[in-house]
């Protein structure tokens, strides 16, 4: 009989306990086998008071949904339309549920480094992902995205527009907040600008 050699039996060992690993699978999950079968982005011509362009800030309001063939549908915000179109390209076909995997596919899939122009595609398409993962577990992206971290986010109340000729657009403050500003002052809010 011969004695047994620690280094071989701990190098056996590793071996055996490595080849019967095997990565967790998408159902491990609870999530569907399933894959992405159509992009689709909606442009929107102007803005919401119906402008042409982005005349105020430098913000895309134009949307974009994400189906696969299970027929869940995400839904994302933003992205300039040739890129979007480059990007959406690379996705037909592969499982939505390997997020970090896509954006790397998609930021460094062409020649040229990404813009901004790129990285706001990739920004909606991200958003559009992210709200396909939460519809299939059936929770909410916050929940995915590692909870939640507060109770509450303090905000503060900001009465805009003021009509023209009212008494606190003039320098001196008036005496009680103006009607407009209990309007829009919930209960809740412990402060307001005027």
């Amino acid at each position: 009989m011969r004695p047994t050699n620690r280094r071989t039996f701990l190098k056996g060992l590793s071996a055996m306990g490595t080849a019967m690993w095997c990565a967790p699978a998408a159902r491990a999950f609870a999530l569907p086998e399933d894959k992405i079968k159509a992009v689709h982005y909606c442009a929107n011509p102007g803005d919401a008071q119906g402008r042409q362009g982005q005349p105020m800030v430098n913000q895309s309001t134009n949307v974009v949904r994400i189906e696969t063939e299970r027929g869940l549908i995400g839904i994302g915000e933003g992205g300039e339309p040739r890129t979007m179109e480059e990007c959406a390209s690379m996705l037909i076909g592969l499982d939505p549920f390997r997020i970090d995997n896509l954006w790397q596919r998609m930021m460094r899939g062409y020649f040229y480094p990404a813009g901004r122009e790129k990285l706001h595609s990739l920004g909606a398409l991200d958003l559009a992902l992210w709200d396909l993962k939460g519809k299939a577990l059936d929770v909410p992206v916050w929940q995915l995205l590692g909870g939640k971290s507060r109770n509450h986010v303090e905000l503060y109340s900001t009465v805009f527009p003021a009509p023209r000729g009212a008494p606190w657009r003039t320098r001196r403050k008036p005496a009680a907040p103006p009607d407009s500003a209990r309007i829009a002052t919930p209960p809740t809010t412990r402060a307001s600008e005027l």
